[in-house]
Parts: C-alpha cells; sequence; structure tokens
C-alpha cells in the first residue's frame, strides 16, 4: 500500500498506511521471505480475487514456523523443558 504524496511530493500516511506497514513488520519478523511478502501485497490489492492463493501463503508460512518451532523446543537443554 503505497502512501499518497501531496502537492510538495511529500508522502501523506495513512493509518491504514501505519497498519499496513505495522503488520508486514510483524510477519517479517516470523521469517516470511521478501518473495511471499511481495505476493502476499499484490494478492491483498487483488481483494477477493487473490483470496485463496493468500490463504495458501499464511498456510506454508504456518508450516514452516511450527517446523522452525519444533527444532528449537528440541534445542532447548534438557532442564528448561516442560
Amino acid at each position: 500500500m503505497t502512501p499518497k504524496r501531496d502537492k510538495n511530493n511529500i508522502r501523506q500516511y495513512t493509518e491504514e498506511n501505519k497498519l499496513w506497514e505495522e503488520f508486514l513488520l510483524n510477519i517479517k519478523e516470523t521469517g516470511m521471505s521478501l518473495i511471499d511478502l511481495k505476493r502476499y501485497k499484490e494478492l491483498w490489492e487483488l481483494g477477493d480475487e487473490g483470496t485463496v492463493e493468500l490463504i495458501g501463503i499464511f498456510i506454508d508460512h504456518r508450516v514452516n514456523v511450527m517446523k522452525k518451532l519444533e527444532t528449537y523446543q528440541k534445542l532447548r537443554p534438557a532442564e528448561y523443558k516442560d
């Protein structure tokens, strides 16, 4: 989502722009690739037409995050395991 610009070509950020940026930064922190982030943005802008693929991206990402979490849990020292 690109912010609009005023007559002096200065970006004018809306609350929606800020929320979008916050979402992207948070999802990036979970390890989503830049390629998937860019594709997500494209699909989001398509609206309903991109919904199925958008959900697929999140499902794939969730699987990857869960695999990493499982690996990290296996690496934890025994004294910290529940």
